[in-house]
C-alpha cells in the first residue's frame, strides 16, 4: 500500500540523520577516551529518538483512520516545477498525480468501502476534468501559494453522484518543485441543500409576500418595520415607503383603538385569537372593512408580530345583500304561507264549488300576475274537461252554457295528461286559431302569458286552473310553486266537496268521518310543495353556513333564517298530524328534557301576563314517540290555554308516572299498564260540556271568523292517538282546564310483564258521604266504596250534600267531593259540614292537576287530595289511609 511507501521515507530520512552522526561520533572517538562516553550517550538518545518517533506514527495513524473527516495524500511523480505556468502545472498533475494514500472516511465519502479500493487512483480519475469546477479549483489551489483553506468543491462518487466538499490542501515543496499535496475533506452535500432549500423557501415566501393579494405588515412594539405592496395599495399609499416607521394605530379608527392595544398585548403574551374584523382608517380619512389574522414571533428589539390583512367590503356588501336577499324572500315565503294556510282553513270550510274557485281565485289575484283565470274540472272517462269558473277583467262570466272541451295537446291538456305546471311565456304568439278568448281584447288587455296548474288529489288529475296575465314573461318558478299548492289544495277542496254533496244523507259519524279523510287528502296534497319550497329555504342556509368561518359575524344571522325555514316546517306537520298521516319518526324520549328544551319558547309564546310553571316528575318514566309530534302537542295545548286567557292568569305543565287500568274513565278504554301523564292546565274561561264533546273535530273552534283554524286540538288528538295513548279534558265554564295526556311507557325501559295491580286493600270500615256532579263518576266511585266495606251516602252538589248530612242521625267519617260543583263548590261544602261535624275527614278529587287547585286558590297543599282518573284500588288505598293513618315510627 501507499501508506507503507510513506512509512519508509520517513524511515531513511530519520535513518540518513542518524548514521550522520554515527560517522562524527566514530571520527572523535579515535582521538580521545572520553569521547566514547559521549558516544554511548549519543546511541541512548538515538534509540530514545527511534522511540519517539515510532510512537508518533502510531498516533499519526490512529488519527487518521478514525477521523471523520477524510484525510489524504497525493504524490506528483516526477514532482511538477513551481516555475512552470499555471495551465502547464495543471497539466502535470493530471498526468503524473496519483492518490498516495488516504483513510476509510474518504473512500466511503465517495462510495467505497475502505481506501485500498481508491489508493493508487489518478488524479484524472479523482478530479475528472468534464466536472465544472475541477479545473478552477486546481487553479485556486497554485495561485494561493499551494495552501488553499475551506475551498467548496463538487465532485463525483463512485455512482456518478455530485457531492459537495469542503476541502483543505497544503502542498509540499521539494528542490523548487510540487513533490505531493496533503488535504483533508468534509461532506457538507445535506449542509448545501438544507441552505439551498432554505434559499428557495425564503424566495418563494418573497415572491408570496410580495405577490399576495392579502395586505402583509410586519410590526415590532407597534411600528411597522415591513409591509408588502397590498398593504400600501390598502391604505392608499403610493408605495410601501410611506408605511414603514409609522404606528400601526395610524391605521385604526379611535373607537377600536383600545380593542387594537388589547389584541397586541396578548398576542405578545403567547395568546392565538381568532381573525378580527374592524374598520382601517386609510391616509385620506375615508374606511374600509378588513378582517385580520395576527400572530407573535421573536425580535431582539421588542416583540414583532406579522398581521394579514384582507379587504372584505366587498364581502360585507355581498353578505348584506345576501341578508336581505334571504330576509325578503323569508318574507314573501312567509307571506305565501299565511295565505296558503288561510286559503286551506277557507277551502276546508267550502260546502260549494264557487266558493272554492272565488277563494282561489283571490289568492291568485294577489299571489301571481293574474287578469283573468279559467277553472276546469277533467272527466276522464270521456276525456273532457268541463268550464265551471271564468273571470277575467275583474268581472265573472256564466259558464254554465259552455260545453266540454277535449283534452287534447294545448298548454292545458299538457298540464292535465302530465300533471305538471306549464308556462307559456309567449302565450299570445304560440295561441293556435282555434283558441277561445274572453274579455275586452283591447290595446294592453290581450293575455301574453299563460300558466297552466293541474289540479291534483293522490296523484290524480281532477282539473285544471289557467291563469293569464297581459304582461309578457310574467310567470317564474315561484308562481308555478304557489299555484302548484293552491291547485291541490282546491282539487282536495272540490272532491271533498262532491264526497259531502254524494254523502249528505249519511250519519253524523260517517260524515265525520269524511271529513277528516278529506282533510287528510288535503295536507297530503300540499305537503309536497311545501317541503319543496322549505328545502330550498333551509338548503340555502346550510350552504351559507358551511361556508362561513366560526367566528363570521353574519353566521348568527343566518342560523336564524334556517331556524324560520324549520319552524315554517310545523305547517306541514299540523296539517297532517290529525288525520294521523304524518310522517312517525318514534324513538325513546325523556319527555322532562322536551319540555325544558321548550320552556323559553313557550314563554315568548304565552305572554308576560301568563304565568308559567312546570312541574317535573324527577324519576319520569320514558315514552317511545316522534320529539316533533310530542313538541308540536305541547305548543298546541300551551297556545289553546294562552287564548283561553285574554287577561293573563296561571298556566301550569306537570309530568308523571301513572298505573292505570280500563276502568278509569267511563268514555275512555285504556289498556292496563303503565303510563306516562302530562298534564296541561289553565285557569282561562272554562268549557261546558257540549263544547268539550267536539273541541277534538277538525276546524271546530270557538274563536272569532279568522282567529282560528280548528286544527290544533284536532292535532294533539291525531298525535296522541298514533303514540297509542289517551288524551282526556276536564273543565268547568270560568274554572279554567286541564288536559292530561297519557302515553304508555316504552318497553325499553319496563319489563316484559307488568304489575298493574296495586297491593291488596284491606276492607274498611265507616260511613262516606262522596258528593259528585258528574253521575258516572259518582256512581263508579260508590261502588268502589261499597266494595272495600264503607257505607257510601251520595249527592249530586253541596247543596244537596248538606241535606243529606242533616237528614243522616250517624256519625260521617269521610267527606270526598269534587273540588268544582254547579251551586257549591267542594271547598265551600267542606267548610260548612266542618261547622256541623268537626270530626269528619275530607279527600278533595277533581280533573284538574293537584298543583293547578292550588295554584287557583282552592285548596291549599295540606289538603288530602286524589286526581282524576284514578283506578280502584288507588281510591280504596287513598280511603284508607285517610281513615286509618299509620302509625308514626317511633323515635
Amino acid at each position: 500500500m501507499q501508506m507503507k511507501r510513506s512509512n519508509k521515507e520517513i524511515a531513511s530520512l530519520v535513518n540518513h540523520a542518524i548514521k550522520g552522526a554515527e560517522h562524527t561520533v566514530t571520527a572523535i572517538s579515535a582521538g580521545s577516551p572520553q569521547l566514547v562516553a559521549a558516544s554511548d550517550a549519543r546511541k541512548r538518545n538515538r534509540r530514545q529518538s527511534d522511540d519517539a518517533l515510532q510512537k508518533s506514527e502510531e498516533r499519526y495513524r490512529t488519527l487518521v483512520e478514525h477521523s471523520s473527516e477524510a484525510v489524504w495524500c497525493v504524490e506528483i511523480e516526477p514532482p511538477c516545477p513551481i516555475k512552470d505556468t499555471v495551465d502547464q502545472q495543471i497539466d502535470h498533475f493530471y498526468k503524473y498525480g496519483f492518490l498516495a494514500e488516504c483513510n476509510d472516511a474518504m473512500a466511503q465519502m465517495f462510495g467505497f468501502p475502505d481506501a485500498s479500493r481508491i489508493v493508487g487512483a489518478s488524479m484524472s480519475n479523482l478530479l475528472p476534468r468534464s466536472v465544472p469546477g475541477s479545473r478552477e479549483y486546481l487553479k485556486a489551489f497554485i495561485q494561493s501559494g499551494y495552501r488553499l483553506a475551506d475551498e467548496e468543491l463538487h465532485e463525483l462518487d463512485r455512482e456518478g453522484n455530485v457531492k459537495c466538499f469542503l476541502n483543505n490542501l497544503v502542498g509540499i515543496i521539494e528542490d523548487g518543485a510540487l513533490a505531493r499535496a496533503w488535504g483533508t475533506k468534509r461532506d457538507i452535500t445535506q449542509r448545501k441543500m438544507a441552505e439551498d432549500a432554505l434559499r428557495e423557501s425564503e424566495e418563494r415566501y418573497e415572491r408570496l409576500v410580495a405577490l399576495s393579494p392579502d395586505a402583509i405588515i410586519v410590526h415590532t412594539d407597534g411600528e411597522v418595520s415591513f409591509c408588502n405592496t397590498a398593504a400600501a395599495q390598502l391604505v392608499g399609499a403610493s408605495s410601501t415607503t410611506e408605511l414603514i416607521g409609522r404606528s400601526v394605530f395610524d391605521f385604526v379608527t379611535p373607537d377600536s383603538l383600545d380593542m387594537m392595544r388589547s389584541r397586541i398585548a396578548r398576542i405578545h403574551n403567547g395568546e392565538s385569537l381568532p381573525a378580527l374584523g374592524f374598520k382601517c382608517l386609510r391616509l385620506d380619512g375615508s374606511t374600509i372593512d378588513v378582517e385580520m389574522q395576527s400572530v407573535s414571533f421573536g425580535a431582539r428589539n421588542g416583540s414583532t408580530i406579522q398581521a394579514v390583512i384582507r379587504d372584505i367590503s366587498d364581502r360585507k356588501l355581498a353578505e348584506a345583500a345576501l341578508q336581505e336577499a334571504n330576509q325578503r324572500a323569508i318574507r314573501e315565503y312567509e307571506r305565501l304561507m299565511e295565505r296558503i294556510a288561510m286559503l286551506g282553513q277557507t277551502l276546508g270550510q267550502a260546502r260549494e264549488l264557487q266558493s272554492i274557485f272565488r277563494a282561489l281565485r283571490e289568492f291568485t289575484v294577489v299571489s301571481v300576475p293574474c287578469d283573468g283565470m279559467v277553472i276546469t274540472l277533467y272527466e276522464p272517462e270521456e276525456n273532457l274537461r268541463r268550464p265551471t269558473y271564468c273571470w277575467v277583467d275583474g268581472a265573472e262570466l256564466e259558464t254554465s252554457g259552455l260545453a266540454g272541451v277535449p283534452v287534447r295537446d294545448g298548454m292545458t291538456g299538457r298540464a292535465i295528461k302530465s300533471g305538471e305546471i306549464v308556462i307559456d311565456n309567449e302565450y299570445q304568439r304560440n295561441v293556435t286559431g282555434k283558441a277561445v278568448l274572453v274579455g275586452k281584447l283591447e290595446e294592453g288587455s290581450i293575455p301574453q302569458s299563460a300558466l297552466a296548474a293541474p289540479m291534483a288529489v293522490r296523484g290524480r288529475t281532477v282539473g285544471c286552473v289557467e291563469i293569464q296575465s297581459y304582461q309578457s314573461h310574467a310567470f317564474t318558478n315561484e308562481h308555478a310553486t304557489a299555484m302548484r299548492m293552491a291547485a291541490n289544495l282546491a282539487a282536495t277542496a272540490v272532491e271533498n266537496v262532491e264526497l259531502i254533496q254524494r254523502e249528505r244523507e249519511k250519519a253524523e259519524q260517517l260524515r265525520q268521518s269524511q271529513k277528516m279523510e278529506a282533510v287528510g287528502q288535503l295536507a297530503g296534497g300540499v305537503a309536497h310543495d311545501f317541503n319543496n319550497l322549505l328545502t330550498v329555504i333551509t338548503g340555502y342556509s346550510e350552504i351559507g353556513l358551511r361556508r362561513m368561518a366560526a367566528t363570521d359575524p353574519m353566521r348568527r344571522n343566518m342560523e336564524e333564517i334556517k331556524k324560520a325555514g324549520d319552524r315554517a316546517a310545523s305547517l306541514t306537520r299540523q296539517l297532517l298530524a290529525f288525520s294521523r298521516k304524518q310522517m312517525f319518526q318514534a324513538k325513546v324520549i325523556d319527555l322532562n328534557l322536551i319540555v325544558a328544551d321548550m320552556d323559553t319558547l313557550l314563554q315568548r309564546l304565552i305572554g308576560e301576563d301568563i304565568d308559567l310553571v312546570t312541574l317535573l316528575e324527577p324519576s319520569l318514566c320514558k315514552i317511545k314517540a316522534d320529539p316533533g309530534q310530542i313538541e308540536q302537542v305541547l305548543m298546541n295545548l300551551v297556545v289553546n290555554a294562552r287564548d283561553a286567557m285574554p287577561r293573563g292568569g296561571n298556566l301550569t305543565i306537570e309530568t308523571g308516572n301513572a298505573v292505570l287500568d280500563q276502568t278509569i274513565n267511563s268514555h275512555v278504554s285504556f289498556k292496563p299498564g303503565r303510563y306516562l301523564m302530562l298534564a296541561v292546565s289553565d285557569t282561562g274561561i272554562g268549557m261546558d260540556a257540549e263544547t268539550q264533546k267536539r273541541i277534538f273535530e277538525p276546524f271546530f273552534t270557538t274563536k272569532e271568523v279568522g282567529k282560528g283554524t280548528g286544527l290544533g286540538l284536532a292535532t294533539v288528538y291525531g298525535i296522541v292517538k298514533q303514540s297509542d295513548g289517551n288524551i282526556l279534558v276536564y273543565s268547568e265554564p270560568g274554572h279554567g282546564t286541564t288536559f292530561k295526556i297519557y302515553l304508555p311507557v316504552a318497553d325499553e325501559f319496563v319489563n316484559n310483564e307488568i304489575d298493574t295491580n296495586v297491593s291488596e286493600v284491606p276492607r274498611g270500615h265507616g260511613t262516606v258521604l262522596l258528593v259528585e256532579d258528574e253521575e258516572l263518576v259518582r256512581n263508579l266511585a260508590g261502588e268502589i266504596l261499597q266494595a272495600n266495606g264503607y257505607d257510601v251516602l251520595t249527592a249530586a252538589n253541596g247543596v244537596e250534600a248538606l241535606r243529606v248530612s242533616a237528614g243522616y242521625e250517624g256519625n260521617i267519617d269521610l267527606l270526598i267531593t269534587d273540588v268544582v260543583m254547579p251551586q257549591m263548590g267542594g271547598r265551600e261544602l267542606a267548610e260548612r259540614l266542618a261547622e256541623l261535624r268537626p270530626k269528619t275527614k275530607v279527600l278533595y278529587m277533581s280533573g284538574y292537576t293537584d298543583d293547578a287547585i292550588v295554584r287557583h286558590g282552592i285548596l291549599d297543599d295540606r289538603m288530602s287530595f286524589i286526581q282524576k282518573p284514578f283506578s280502584l284500588d288507588l281510591f280504596a288505598l287513598k280511603v284508607r289511609q285517610i281513615l286509618d293513618p299509620p302509625e308514626p315510627a317511633a323515635s
